[in-house]
């Protein structure tokens, strides 16, 4: 628990989003997305396709959706995300 990964959006596969893995039940994940409030956690089976390592969206050309005021560090950069939305 407690470890940040890249989760697509289920709604719109082109949009990913930071999420922290929250609970684990078996192979099901309950995921936090970074920003948003228990109620907008998701399930995920551990094995699921919509979840990727941080970084993934700098090579799939996901879009990557971060909350305001956020710093987000991956091995290649540094972003401090000052107006919401889409990176």
């Amino acid at each position: 628990m407690g470890h940040t990964l890249e989760v697509t959006d289920p709604t719109d596969p082109k949009v990913a989003y930071i999420a922290t893995v929250d609970q684990v039940y078996g192979y099901r994940i309950r995921l936090r997305l970074d920003g948003f409030d228990s109620s907008s956690d998701i399930w995920r089976h551990a094995y699921s396709p919509d979840i990727h390592p941080v970084g993934y969206s700098d090579t799939s050309g996901q879009k990557l959706l971060l909350p305001l005021g956020k710093i987000f560090r991956s091995h290649e950069h540094t972003v401090h995300h000052t107006r919401g939305g889409l990176l």
